[in-house]
């Protein structure tokens, strides 16, 4: 199985040490081989580093609260990710953040995946928060999994496989950044990828307890910040950007089931 399986990636900050050893253990003990990626800790990066590679203005724009530096690290450690399976000589890759629980079937799950003949689908989610939600297609992978097509993509980049085209799609659209890699994956309309998700999932949110804090505990504090600034107005961009979503969604599905074709 593991020769032609494609190459998988986990992302770990250097100071996470606890976090690849368990990823380590969980992947060797289904006979899984990886490639660590050192993430990019977004907040070690200067004010020059940020704003070579961030537009505040699309921020501004397009988004329901600042990008902060953490989520930018995010985005800049998929994308090395990415650019690995872009380059690479398989067909597609397998990508980890190291915060995840593999659930024992998770080699089994991931070879269905990468040997799926149909792959009508340019990304797998291998985790979603909300993995019985409406979907517009399914169908069966393997015995005990379906590879459904949701309505509304999950947000969560715990683990997925992509293709190499599609990796490579992303590369190069990716700068410069302007939402959170979760919240700008969730627009189909714009980057035109196909994403399917595993259900049941293979994987499970994990240890989440990081050397250098949590992604989740810097957003709060930006959030707690502008949020006492200027409630009103705060408050108007979140509802703002929560309802352009919303309707954007359900214009392009409509389309989308009128026209036929994929995203």
């Amino acid at each position: 199985m593991g020769a032609a399986m494609w190459p998988l990636f986990v992302i770990n900050l250097a100071a996470d040490r606890q976090r690849m050893q368990n990823a380590e253990a969980q992947l060797h003990k289904q006979g899984l081989t990886f490639a660590r990626i050192e993430a990019v800790d977004g907040r070690a990066l200067s004010t020059a580093q940020i704003a070579r590679v961030y537009d505040a203005g699309a921020n501004a724009r397009r988004g329901g609260e600042p990008l902060v530096p953490a989520k930018i690290g995010c985005w800049l450690s998929h994308l090395e990710a990415w650019k690995r399976i872009a380059k690479g000589k398989a067909q597609g890759g397998i990508v980890l953040e190291d915060d995840f629980h593999a659930h024992p079937d998770f080699a089994q799950v991931v070879a269905l995946v990468c040997h799926d003949a149909a792959r009508d689908w340019d990304m797998v989610r291998l985790f979603s928060l909300k993995p019985k939600s409406r979907s517009i297609a399914s169908r069966p992978l393997g015995a005990a999994h379906a590879l459904v097509k949701p309505y509304k993509l999950p947000a969560c980049v715990t683990g997925y496989a992509i293709t190499q085209a599609a990796a490579a799609r992303l590369v190069a659209r990716a700068l410069p950044l302007s939402i959170p890699l979760d919240e700008e994956l969730k627009r189909f309309w714009q980057h035109g990828l196909d994403i399917a998700l595993v259900v049941p999932p293979p994987l499970s949110i994990g240890d989440e307890t990081a050397a250098a804090g949590t992604i989740g505990a810097q957003r709060e504090a930006v959030m707690r910040k502008e949020s006492r600034k200027n409630p009103l107005g705060f408050a108007l961009r979140r509802w703002r950007y929560q309802a352009h979503y919303q309707c954007l969604v359900h214009y392009h599905r409509m389309r989308q089931s009128i026209t036929g074709k994929r995203p």
